[in-house]
């Protein structure tokens, strides 16, 4: 009887253990769900050690879009063939940097309906002139095809960024899920911000703000100085003066017109299909030393938070409603520390 007992009892162990084998490996193999992997911490694929990777957001009104070779824009007519041009490059240099694995696409109108999408023009919905240039961080969930809109336009002087294909490069990763690196809540430790420096028809979008943890993932990454998401530290700024400058000896601030390795880590970590090996450091390739630091540097000053001025409300940058492109001409431009969308 004990004999019978004991084989039971094991068998009973061996089936039990096949079992629970049996769903682990099911669940390990559960298909990714790119709506709900927006935060570092939602992916699934084992990177290792990663020592540099720019901020990726984690806002859950925002996510990655649904097939990353085919993300879909309509450029306002009012482009010229240079501004064109300057958008394109910006697109396939991305493309190229990334491997391929992420390709921006003209929507086709009918073919394409109900389709989400970026509307790139340079203005609000109604038309009217905006302080400076502003995109989404990510695909707006609910946009339901219609479209969201991403502004960029003018020269420098204009606190445009048309200027460069470095700086519509910025905001067409805000659109594929990085934040600005500037904003990371630990960047006092690498760079010191001189609020007082912004030119006063930006004073109220807080473009200094720093993000809070609900905002950005950044955690147990280096400061990434190369990133393109850092404008020149004179860009916004009075003459003569900086925005930021680091706080770390012997660094300073990339200003290639490609993705830094850390913001090809940031976006392909995102997106199903791409792959880590081929994110390369394009200022080792061109001899240029790398400047992502790994240490603590001096403390900085941050802002507080400010009200500002949309097209039909006032709103304060971290709870600014926003809605698509083809929506009621409420999508205004706060700054880039945690407003949303995402200026300068």
């Amino acid at each position: 009887m004990v004999k019978h007992i004991l084989r039971f009892s094991s068998q009973m162990t061996q089936h039990c253990f096949a079992i629970i084998t049996t769903w682990c490996i099911l669940l390990t193999l559960r298909p990714f769900d790119p709506v709900m992997a927006t935060t570092f911490s939602s992916f699934r694929r084992k990177i290792g050690v990663v020592p540099v990777r720019s901020a990726i957001n984690r806002d859950t009104r925002y996510g990655p879009w649904l097939n990353p070779t085919q993300i879909l824009y309509r450029l306002d007519t009012t482009y010229t063939a240079t501004e064109t041009s300057t958008i394109q490059q910006a697109m396939t240099q991305i493309s190229s940097d990334t491997g391929g694995c992420i390709k921006f696409q003209p929507y086709v109108t009918g073919t394409n309906a109900g389709t989400d999408h970026i509307f790139i023009g340079k203005t609000l919905n109604n038309g009217q002139a905006i302080p400076t240039c502003f995109s989404f961080p990510g695909r707006v969930l609910t946009q339901a095809g219609q479209g969201q809109k991403m502004a960029v336009f003018g020269a420098s002087n204009t606190n445009g960024c048309l200027d460069t294909v470095r700086d519509v490069m910025k905001y067409l990763v805000h659109v594929l899920g990085l934040r600005n690196e500037y904003n990371r809540p630990d960047r006092d430790q690498y760079i010191q911000t001189f609020p007082a420096n912004i030119r006063p028809e930006l004073q109220a979008l807080n473009i200094l703000r720093p993000y809070t943890a609900a905002q950005v993932d950044y955690l147990n990454t280096a400061f990434d100085f190369n990133s393109v998401t850092i404008p020149s530290a004179s860009k916004y700024a009075n003459p003569g003066t900086l925005l930021y400058t680091p706080t770390i000896s012997g660094v300073s601030f990339g200003t290639l017109p490609r993705l830094s390795q850390g913001d090809c880590i940031g976006i392909v970590l995102q997106y199903p299909g791409c792959s880590i090996a081929s994110c390369q450091n394009p200022y080792v390739t061109q001899g240029i030393p790398v400047t992502t630091a790994a240490t603590t540097g001096t403390t900085g000053t941050g802002t507080t938070a400010a009200t500002t001025t949309g097209n039909t409300a006032t709103t304060t940058p971290n709870t600014a409603t926003t809605t698509p492109n083809t929506a009621t001409t409420t999508v205004v431009p706060p700054g880039g520390g945690g407003g949303v969308p995402i200026g300068p």
